[in-house]
């Protein structure tokens, strides 16, 4: 399953995680740059810049 999160601060990254070690396919939309190249770069995911 694919889950699409909006928002990439302290709940979003949490969530993230969470999703990811259940087996979910998950991608991250948001628009801080260096929060983009974090979730990137710590969870190995999709990250869209951008406002969702």
């Amino acid at each position: 399953m694919h889950s699409l999160i909006i928002g990439g601060g302290k709940i979003g990254y949490y969530l993230t995680k969470v999703l990811i070690e259940k087996g979910y396919d998950v991608s991250v939309v948001e628009k801080e740059k260096d929060a983009c190249q974090k979730f990137a770069n710590d969870l190995n995911i999709t990250v869209i810049k951008g406002d969702g």
